[in-house]
């Protein structure tokens, strides 16, 4: 399958994606709660149908991004695009994460609190670095790229340890696995951007990134949706909206960005020595 094809698939079933989950959070969930409105069958049904078609698109996505052909072989040292879409990413970083902190985490300095800050800042510090990089052409040093995931990783033990019933509403399970996803990406593009075993974090950086950045838009653009046009006030979440929308923003940037690029149908002549003896002419026939 080629890059652009699967692209244009992504496009096609996120959407498809969005909707369904709007029309379920309207319809089939209570927003106060998060869990099934109480009825007949038949809703029940349809709840369930729905998540099958949210579960086989995501699905759908992982594999197919798998059997991609043509894989990216490097990530350019210099790009305006990443550059712009690191700074945005590092903006919601910074906003998420306080957030994050004002709402899941104990006010006390407690040790959580301070590997939460820390992972926070050093997130946020190498963010900066990157975009730094990606602005002028420079070479991004292996370490810093360890700490997006590292602060993700933090993030998401936190979502656990801080809310013991997170798993228990259909909302809660959409925002583990996305959690969990991005944490997949972060981890196999910061080995592409260090490169760390390349080969093997290219295979599926795809299947994954597109994933997460459907999981992404399909967790906040619904919320958003509800809380802005019918006012409805969506139960206790964990990630920000505006930080998974910058996110899905990035991860499809950067896909754009790295996907090979086309090469040059112009042939470049061979030049033959000339060793005094007769050369085929292009019907390879010699002629004296």
């Amino acid at each position: 399958m080629k890059i652009r094809i699967y692209m244009i698939m992504f496009f096609v079933l996120t959407p498809i994606a969005i909707w369904a989950r709007t029309y379920q959070l309207a319809n089939l969930i209570d927003p106060i709660t998060g869990f099934t409105i109480p009825a007949k069958g038949v809703l029940v049904l349809n709840e369930k149908f729905i998540i099958g078609i949210i579960a086989f698109i995501f699905i759908l996505l992982m594999a197919a991004g798998r059997f991609i052909r043509r894989l990216p072989s490097e990530v350019p040292s210099k790009s305006p695009f990443l550059a712009a879409t690191t700074a945005i990413m590092t903006a919601a970083f910074t906003y998420g994460a306080m957030n994050f902190y004002s709402e899941n985490i104990t006010k006390k300095l407690t040790v959580t609190t301070v590997i939460f800050i820390v992972a926070a800042a050093a997130a946020i510090l190498s963010l900066l670095y990157h975009t730094a990089c990606y602005a002028l052409g420079l070479v991004i040093n292996e370490i810093s790229t360890i700490f997006p995931t590292i602060f993700w990783g933090v993030m998401l033990g936190f979502s656990f340890i801080e809310k013991t019933g997170i798993t228990r509403t259909v909302e809660s399970v959409f925002e583990v696995t996305m959690l969990c996803s991005v944490l997949l990406f972060l981890h196999s593009q910061g080995r592409m951007q260090a490169d760390i075993s390349f080969h093997k974090a290219v295979k599926w950086i795809y299947g994954i990134g597109c994933t997460a950045a459907a999981l992404c838009l399909t967790v906040a653009v619904p919320r958003i949706y509800l809380e802005v046009f019918t006012e409805t006030k969506i139960h206790s979440y964990t990630t920000d909206n505006i930080l998974s929308i910058a996110l899905a923003l990035h991860i499809i940037v950067f896909l754009i960005i790295i996907a090979p690029k086309k090469t040059s149908n112009i042939k470049i002549p061979t030049i033959v020595p000339d060793t005094g003896l007769p050369t085929p002419n292009e019907k390879g026939e010699i002629r004296f």
